[in-house]
């Protein structure tokens, strides 16, 4: 039978014995602040920030079966802040020397021809840090969704691009 411990009017923590294990049946905000109705967590404050598990690439890379939307920050390598989705790990911003560029349609190579789905960008791309629009769309990146990375520089469509599609194709340049 766990414990329940009253920790204020905004929410009771129950403990199991023996465990770590923290039930919070209302969710959780902090300073005294009421927890908007939408928020499972709240940390109000206007002097700190909330500090994400900080860890190398390898590291991250060997995290067993994460969770889309689980997010860390990488101090090496491609350093930044990233997230895993459906698509794999992808950066949410860097702070290394990796250059925005972005390929316009005519500098991105692959013929436009309802039948190929292979395109090649100017330059190595930082992996996870593509995003493609066709005719001012924006595709998704995933395995089930519009394209993937197959490459270093090369994206692969799920659906071929029609013969006068616009590409356009940002990311961080290697």
């Amino acid at each position: 039978m766990g414990k329940t411990r009253n920790t204020g009017d905004l929410v009771n923590i129950i403990v199991a014995d023996g465990s770590d294990n923290v039930t919070l049946p209302n969710g959780l905000s902090l300073n005294g602040v009421s927890l908007p109705s939408s928020a499972a967590f709240n940390v109000p404050s206007t002097t700190k920030g909330a500090l994400l598990p900080r860890m190398t690439q390898a590291q991250r890379l060997s995290i067993a079966s994460p969770v889309q939307g689980l997010l860390i920050y990488q101090t090496d390598n491609i350093e930044g802040l990233y997230e895993y989705t459906s698509g794999g790990w992808r950066i949410i911003n860097q702070t290394s020397s990796a250059t925005p560029y972005t390929d316009y349609d005519n500098t991105i190579t692959g013929l436009r021809n309802s039948s190929n789905k292979v395109f090649t960008t100017s330059f190595n791309f930082v992996s996870g840090s593509t995003r493609v629009f066709v005719n001012g769309l924006r595709y998704s990146l995933g395995a089930s969704y519009d394209y993937q990375e197959t490459g270093t520089n090369q994206i692969t469509f799920a659906n071929a691009p029609d013969n006068g599609d616009l590409l356009i194709i940002d990311y961080l340049k290697q």
